[in-house]
């Protein structure tokens, strides 16, 4: 009988959150806040407020995503037309490609091996009218990559 093991970190930080080098930065699910990679391979899950003293607007880290083993070059939300939750495609410096749940901070997927070259940067295609959304990858070569942002293929 075979039995498996979960490990599930969780942060904690006081007043002020811990250093984080900004690399990159997209937008989350319908402009509620923002998503940031670090130098460190970290990516944090911001949402926005605003405060109902003064009105000010103010940014709340709700989660942060560890696992990426080099600095993240770029970040890109996915909207998902088939009402499951909304994802958020990261690429590191190393070319790992990962998948991640916008809601729980859980990595879906990870690719490792797309093309020969250096990736320079992600970004998303929506396609409202037929309720789609594609993943575009650039870089160090001579096309770009369309990726299917549920399997990263």
């Amino acid at each position: 009988m075979s039995s498996i093991h979960v490990t599930v970190p969780i942060v904690f930080w006081g007043h002020h959150p811990p250093v984080h080098d900004i690399t990159c930065m997209t937008r989350t699910e319908e402009d509620k806040g923002v998503a940031t990679g670090t130098k460190t391979g970290q990516i944090c899950i911001w949402d926005l407020y605003r405060k109902r003293i003064n009105g000010e607007f103010v940014l709340c880290p709700r989660l942060l995503l560890l696992g990426m083993q080099s600095s993240v070059l770029s970040l890109a939300f996915v909207k998902n037309w088939s009402g499951d939750r909304d994802r958020i495609v990261s690429l590191s410096k190393n070319g790992c490609i990962a998948l991640w749940d916008g809601k729980d901070g859980t990595c879906l997927k990870t690719v490792n091996n797309l093309g020969n070259g250096m990736h320079y940067g992600i970004k998303s295609i929506a396609r409202p009218a037929i309720k789609e959304t594609l993943i575009a990858v650039w870089g160090q070569y001579h096309n770009i990559f369309i990726l299917d942002p549920n399997t990263l293929e």
